[in-house]
């Protein structure tokens, strides 16, 4: 068939929603959160590199996400009851939802003094956990019901489930989503780069290969000294295209807009 590719703004003007979700890392390589030197510093004087990066981030993706209600998780982290989670909710309550930027800030703030920073740093359930409410929770994707769905991951390190990782971006990327990973610190950020995959698809394990490039890799700071708006517009980069790319192959496209009589 032939049809004219449509812009993402025009999916966005056409009502398409988009939802923001954020994972952060809470692994013990951040360092005590109560030292200065901490990634997770707590320090009230300048705003830590997890604080700067959400910030940023969420002055372009606010215009996008009317709702500004985000689901904030944590990975790597000792919970109060003893259990390390890959995947737990930043409020502390059995819903991870936040109303706006400030209160997932809060939230952070709070899981920092009540999480304990432990390991490793697991990537694959917080992933698997957004494919599943993507896959479940909006209804069926039509041109009447448009949506999709952002996950960024904020992390300090080296993947320790790099395999599982690949399996489950492979997953979500038959499902609406991109999944936005940023660097803080100095670690090695070689496997982000695999996951990034931008001159090949992924292939898991099983030998599937990815439906589409749904990665981002951004590391935090190579943007030290600059603009927030240049970081941030870097981090959603790709993900434009990835919409179009997304919705076209399966043959959705904005409604027709009716022009005046």
């Amino acid at each position: 068939d032939v049809y004219e590719i449509p812009s993402f703004l025009q999916y966005i003007q056409a009502g398409m929603h988009i939802n923001f979700s954020v994972a952060i890392d809470f692994t013990a390589s951040n360092g005590n959160p109560n030292a200065p030197n901490s990634l997770h510093t707590t320090d009230p004087t300048a705003p830590n590199q997890y604080v700067a990066a959400l910030t940023a981030i969420s002055s372009i993706l606010h215009v996008y996400d009317t709702t500004h209600e985000y689901p904030a998780l944590g990975f790597g982290g000792r919970l109060p009851n003893g259990n390390i989670s890959h995947n737990f909710s930043l409020n502390g309550n059995a819903n991870p939802m936040c109303s706006g930027i400030d209160q997932v800030l809060a939230a952070y703030y709070t899981a920092l003094s009540t999480v304990t920073l432990s390991g490793p740093t697991n990537l694959a359930p917080v992933i698997r956990h957004i494919t599943d409410i993507t896959r479940t929770a909006h209804g069926t994707l039509s041109s009447s019901n448009m949506f999709f769905n952002i996950l960024l991951i904020i992390t300090d390190g080296i993947i320790t489930d790099l395999n599982q990782s690949i399996a489950a971006i492979v997953d979500a990327s038959f499902q609406p989503i991109s999944v936005i990973l940023v660097g803080v610190g100095d670690a090695d950020f070689t496997a982000m780069e695999i996951l990034d995959s931008d001159d090949k698809l992924l292939t898991d394990d099983a030998g599937r290969e990815a439906d589409g490039d749904i990665v981002q890799f951004v590391k935090f700071g190579k943007f030290r000294g600059q603009s927030a708006d240049r970081f941030a517009a870097e981090v959603l980069r790709e993900v434009p295209r990835r919409v179009v790319d997304y919705m076209t192959k399966r043959r959705i496209f904005p409604p027709p807009t009716t022009g005046a009589p």
